[in-house]
């Protein structure tokens, strides 16, 4: 799918994936639940997964993952802190396998305990092989967002306008990648004044 067409029609992802108007996308762990959704989109197609590609020769980033997270906080005036704290800490571990449509962060945690939840019994949409060889990669490391500055909004669309750039053909890699960096050490220098 060229990204002008994309751009200029708004199109979302899900309905072209399941429409099978594109045959591949960059997604994370929550369309898991959504492939076995066919009321929502109906397709009879099989899905398979892969781990995200990486550039040639780069050895430092294998099995870099793009991970979602949510932050979750009590508030100073709690008043049942200790119970509020405990849902807390249910809600994030066992309570996403009962709810069986995402996963926790918690370290050394099967993840196939919560793609099973996800996926449930019936696996005919599912290739469930290539699916746990994605999610039992030896390699996996979590890119997990941080609390982000002040000016990140800013270093997202500057980041946006250059990829595409790229991705329009209006600019070869190189220059992207240059222009990344001087657009970025640009932001970072004005905001930390």
């Amino acid at each position: 799918m060229p990204v002008a067409d994309a751009k200029s029609l708004q199109m979302t992802y899900r309905a072209k994936f399941f429409n099978s108007e594109v045959a591949m996308i960059p997604i994370g762990s929550w369309m898991i639940p959504e492939v076995k959704d066919v009321s929502k989109y109906p397709h009879t197609f099989q899905t398979v997964f892969a781990a995200l590609p990486i550039w040639a020769g780069d050895t430092a980033n294998l099995g870099l993952t793009n991970t979602a997270n949510h932050y979750y906080a009590l508030a100073s005036t709690t008043k049942n802190a200790q119970a509020a704290y405990d849902f807390l800490r249910f809600y994030t571990t066992e309570g996403m396998a009962i709810r069986g449509v995402s996963m926790t962060a918690e370290k050394d945690v099967d993840k196939m305990i919560y793609v099973d939840k996800m996926v449930g019994d019936d696996k005919s949409l599912y290739d469930y092989e290539s699916l746990k060889a994605v999610m039992t990669n030896p390699n996996w490391k979590d890119n997990v967002e941080t609390i982000a500055p002040a000016y990140a909004q800013e270093l997202t669309v500057m980041f946006g306008e250059e990829a595409e750039k790229f991705l329009m053909g209006q600019q070869a890699l190189d220059a992207t990648v240059a222009a990344l960096k001087t657009r970025g050490d640009e932001i970072i220098a004005k905001n930390a004044k």
